[in-house]
């Protein structure tokens, strides 16, 4: 990746602008002049960093899993001496990343487009969701084979943990269209007794 302050600057506005615009109007309907002009950039410069609409969306599907679990991979469980820390510290990690709007919004656009372009869909979980779990069933996986945990199926433990911490809040959020549907004490209580019903299970 070219790491120019200016071209990572042009490459952010960009994107910022084609989340907007895919957002507002489909991916059939959203317009690479439009989007060149939000981000106060020519549509050869959009062409040069991203290829085609197709490019741009695919890069927009590359910046939601760098947030949602690039700081999942860097959980270091080195550092934590018990489970209950390993997952406390997971669960605060998964929710963060998962609950940010701009991940909502990409979310909420991919189910939208899922049954007119499978492909862009099967991109979107296989790239974000599956690999995010997929990460996390190896923390958990790694707690077990110390002895903090009992996890016969890492992957399913780590599906069970990540519905556990956000069915309600993801849910809500999708559904309403509106990120103050729910409140940081909601999501809060929502991670504590999600954490608390997953140590019940998973914890001899």
């Amino acid at each position: 990746m070219n790491t120019n302050p200016r071209v990572e600057a042009t490459r952010a506005r960009i994107l910022n602008a084609a989340l907007d615009a895919f957002v507002l109007d489909g991916y059939t309907g959203a317009s690479t002049d439009v989007i060149a002009a939000t981000a106060a950039a020519s549509k050869q410069t959009v062409y040069k960093y991203f290829g085609d609409k197709e490019g741009l969306f695919r890069a927009l599907i590359s910046d939601v899993v760098d947030r949602v679990h690039d700081s999942i991979v860097r959980l270091d469980i080195d550092a934590y001496d018990d489970g209950e820390a390993v997952v406390r510290a997971l669960a605060r990690l998964l929710s963060a990343s998962v609950l940010d709007r701009r991940v909502q919004r990409f979310r909420r656009l991919v189910i939208a487009e899922a049954a007119r372009f499978p492909d862009i869909g099967r991109a979107y979980y296989e790239g974000a969701f599956e690999l995010t779990l997929g990460h996390m069933a190896d923390l958990l996986a790694s707690a077990s084979e110390r002895g903090w945990l009992h996890v016969d199926d890492p992957r399913i433990a780590a599906n069970h943990l990540a519905g556990l911490l956000l069915w309600i809040p993801s849910n809500r959020i999708m559904m309403t269209g509106r990120f103050d549907a729910i409140t940081e004490a909601e999501v809060e209580s929502g991670l504590e007794s999600g954490v608390r019903v997953f140590l019940a299970a998973y914890r001899d």
